[in-house]
Order: structure tokens, then sequence, then C-alpha cells
């Protein structure tokens, strides 16, 4: 995958994201509970937070396709 961020520079921005958004600590702090390989996984948790970043390109690797009738 192309698209990433490095843990040094998510690291700080998901501590910020928790401090302004209890709901979205509240949501990580219920997957850390219900999934012990998640919470086990540094990168898993690093890569979860950079999903709610506006950074993230969730179109990745999709294509337009278009059919001609």
């Amino acid at each position: 995958r192309v698209e990433y961020i490095e843990g040094y520079a998510i690291a700080p921005l998901a501590e910020a994201m928790m401090a302004a958004d209890p709901a979205l600590k509240a949501a990580f702090e219920a997957k850390l509970a219900a999934e012990p390989e998640f919470a086990a996984d540094g990168d898993a948790r690093l890569q979860w937070f950079y999903e709610r970043t506006p950074f993230y390109d969730d179109r990745f690797r999709l294509y337009p396709v278009g059919r001609e009738n």
C-alpha cells in the first residue's frame, strides 16, 4: 500500500484525537477490550486511528468502471 502514515507522526495525532473526541476514545477502548489480537498489535492500533483521519484515502485502488449499452 502506498498510502500510509509513519508511527511517529500518527501517535501524537491519535492522542490529540482521543483528547478532542470522547466518543472516539470510548470506541477505541471498547475495541481494545473486545479484541485481544488488536490490543497486542501496535501497528493495527495506529492504523485504526489513521483510518479516522482526513488523510486516509478510503478510495485507494478504487477504479471507475464504465458500461456501454
